[in-house]
């Protein structure tokens, strides 16, 4: 095997020469909170007496381009409360007004790096580790998420709050309003930790009030200011429900006759009820995920599973509790293994019942889902437990154990599935962490006891950042409740980015980014190297407006021991050497108009393939977003029968919004195949049409049409579904929104 070891050393060696750092400050800033007994009017003008009156903060300063630097657009941040909300109020100035905004769409949860937004982060336990953060744009639209550690982002958070916002002349201003029973936060806690940042997109300019190194999340709030003078009520008991109603119609055609059609009404719900400011249960029946966005179809060319990721709501929320692993290759527990199929369909859950609990010293949660069967699904109850630890300053350890219990059928007999697992963070210092994870898998009744390891060292400065990974899955490991890329293999992954910015970069060039990553893939039980894929980048350059440019080299070894079958073509065991080259650009994605392009040639295996992918993006106004990609691969004289393959993916999606709570989105996907000299047949398409109306904070209508035909499996059937679906959720007195 050959074996890094240049690139090793100089891994482990990088702290000698990484620019320093700035550590926090020992004397924090602070802003004071003060308590209202006025009610708010709602409107996103801080025009009334109790705005006027209060001393805000506005001294921000930049992270990006020039660390500590005066911020180039004024701030002014102020915070009031009363004993059911806390608000915040802003105003945000630019030199050209609003017509300096730029604001590409209003979904919920939007890409937080594409538009202007204020963002405010709080750390009410003063834990330095964990945070609360609520980030919006100036038409109105909201993302909120929780941060551990200061950089693992759980943006599947959602949780009851209301702003809204107003364009000026010189800006935008907003006000926020956030429920005490939407916050956790301990009894008689009169500081808590707090930090405002603010993306000014036409510059590019990423601003924050207490400093935070370039190198580090905003919020790390270890690097946060103090709120002072709050005086919340104590935390008490809230429930909230929300039930829904159902309309489901299937049906499927061949050769445009009927072959079923199938109506049906259904009722379910859930309820979290926060027994303290530490504590959530939430329990739901009947679950349903109709409102979930369907998963994109992907062309894969290599040896590993495609990773789904989890798009269902009730998994989503407190999901980063239950993640032990920060590599996707390897996760002892993935919620996608619940309630679907492995092709991805759905399977009902008839009850569930989530614990979770979060203080200064740990975090614990619990799980316990009961799956029911079908034909070719046995019913089985899932289970999962969670414990993590903090020590340390910025430390902690922890474990997970999952349960699969499935019953049995007429030609499999019942079986259990367990996996117990050790995790842990380890912070040496402000650039220097590690993280672990060791697996245990037993099953009883049919095979799968096994091992997995895996390991992340990183070193990340402001001009350095670099990675050291180990990963190892044993032949038996079968974590059922789990995720696994492949089995059987161990894996080494170092990498190397050096972040340059000479001043003799023209001014447009904020950075340029020499890159080499390794990965080498061996078998676990024999040693054989599988794989070994070189990733070369002499040229990686952002620029000021958020764009960039990259080419790349990447030689490849891949020894097959058993025929693969990339794009549906056979190639035969053997060791295959070849050479790929990749370029890539992708614009400003905040003009109205973007796009992104990727290129790459070489050989493949026995063969060559050709990759093309392009994408276009028109964003008018912020209420209609319109995106059009398309991907080619084309390969030839490739395996057995050395064949000529073009495979062709073209996706368009539309998003239309009235504003940032109804919204309408159109999308689609269309797969073209062609053989040698055949014409094109299409052999996969699908259409999603949905229509949502949060007419009351999550709370939604939704209107849904799904169809699809796959040529491959059978082109004369053609099937379609209709859904609607009204959730409404209760909320205690004190978390309803202002009018």
């Amino acid at each position: 095997m050959k074996f890094p070891t240049t690139i090793i050393c100089l891994l482990l060696s990088v702290c000698s020469f990484g620019q320093k750092i700035f550590p926090p400050s020992e004397i924090k800033r602070s802003l004071s909170a003060y308590e209202i007994d006025d009610q708010i009017k709602l409107d996103g003008i801080l025009d009334e007496l109790f705005w006027e009156n209060r001393e805000g903060v506005k001294s921000f300063v930049q992270v990006e381009p020039q660390q500590g630097k005066e911020a180039k657009f004024k701030t002014i941040v102020k915070i009031i409360y009363n004993d059911k909300k806390i608000f915040i109020g802003v105003q945000c100035l630019d030199s050209l007004g609003r017509k300096g905004i730029r604001v590409p769409n209003l979904r919920r949860d939007f890409d937080s790096k594409n538009q202007d937004i204020f963002g405010i982060t709080f750390d009410p336990f003063l834990d330095q580790r964990n945070s609360q953060t609520f980030e919006i744009n100036p038409y109105g639209a909201q993302r909120d998420l929780l941060v551990t550690d200061g950089n693992n982002e759980n943006i599947d958070w959602n949780t009851i709050w209301n702003l809204r916002t107003k364009l000026h002349n010189w800006g935008w201003s907003a006000e926020i309003e956030i429920p005490w029973s939407s916050l956790r936060y301990p009894n008689g806690q009169k500081e808590w930790g707090v930090n405002f940042y603010r993306l000014a997109r036409r510059t590019n300019e990423l601003s924050v009030w207490s400093p935070v190194p370039r190198a580090f999340s905003v919020t790390r709030m270890d690097y946060a200011g103090l709120l002072k003078e709050l005086n919340p009520p104590p935390p008490s008991t809230n429930i909230q429900t929300q039930p829904y109603s159902l309309i489901t119609t299937k049906n499927s055609e061949e050769n445009n006759e009927k072959l079923f059609d199938v109506s049906k009404v259904e009722f379910g719900g859930e309820l979290k009820w926060a027994i303290g400011p530490n504590t959530v249960l939430d329990f739901t029946v009947n679950t349903d995920f109709a409102q979930a966005e369907v998963d994109r179809n992907v062309v894969n060319t290599s040896r590993f599973s495609v990773f789904f990721p989890e798009r269902r709501q009730f998994f989503l929320e407190n999901g980063s509790l239950f993640t032990v692993s920060n590599q996707r290759a390897i996760q002892p527990f993935f919620s996608r293994s619940i309630g679907l199929d492995a092709s991805g369909n759905p399977i009902p859950i008839n009850l569930g019942l989530r614990m979770t609990h979060r203080d200064i010293n740990k975090s614990i949660g619990g799980m316990v889902i009961r799956q029911s069967g079908n034909l070719r699904n046995p019913a089985t109850t899932f289970a999962v437990a969670r414990y993590s630890s903090n020590f340390g300053k910025q430390n902690r350890i922890g474990g997970l154990l999952t349960a699969a219990l499935k019953g049995g059928t007429d030609s499999l007999a019942s079986a259990y599935n367990y996996t117990g697992s050790m995790d842990g963070f380890i912070r040496f210092n402000d650039p220097l962490s590690l993280n672990f994870t060791i697996s245990k898998s037993e099953t009883e009744g049919r095979g799968g006891d096994g091992y997995a390891a895996a390991t992340r060292l990183t070193y990340n400065s402001n001009d350095i950042f670099s990675f050291l990974i180990f990963d190892y899955v044993g032949r038996d490991y079968n974590p059922e409740v789990g995720f696994l890329a492949r089995s059987n293999y161990f894996n080494i992954n170092p990498g190397f980015i050096y972040l340059l910015r000479p001043n003799w970069l023209p001014q447009f060039i904020r950075s340029y980014e020499p890159a080499v990553f390794f990965t080498s893939i061996l078998s676990a039980d024999q040693g054989l190297e599988l794989e070994r894929i070189w990733s070369i980048y002499p040229f990686f350059i952002t620029f000021q407006d958020g764009s960039s440019f990259s080419f790349s080299v990447r030689p490849n070894f891949q020894r097959l021991n058993n025929n693969f079958y990339p794009l549906g073509v056979a190639i035969e065991p053997g060791e295959y050497n070849f050479t790929r080259n990749v370029v890539e650009y992708n614009s400003d994605s905040s003009n109205k108009i973007s796009w992104k392009t990727s290129y790459s040639w070489g050989g493949f295996y026995d063969g060559n393939l050709n990759s093309f992918s392009a994408g276009l993006t028109l964003a008018p106004i912020s209420q209609t977003f319109f995106t059009l990609s398309y991907e080619l691969n084309r390969v030839k004289e490739l395996g057995i029968a050395k064949k000529n393959l073009n495979r062709s993916l073209l996706t368009p999606e539309l998003r239309l919004a009235l504003n940032p709570r109804v919204h309408f989105q159109a999308f689609s996907q269309y797969q073209f195949d062609r053989i040698e000299s055949e014409s094109f047949l299409n052999k996969f398409r699908n259409w999603n049409v949905r229509f949502s109306w949060e007419f009351k904070p999550l709370s939604f209508l939704y209107l849904i049409f799904n169809n699809s035909k796959n040529d491959f499996i059978d082109p004369s059937i053609n099937r379609n579904q209709i859904i609607g679906k009204l959730t409404y959720i209760i909320l205690p007195p004190q978390a309803r929104a202002t009018n």
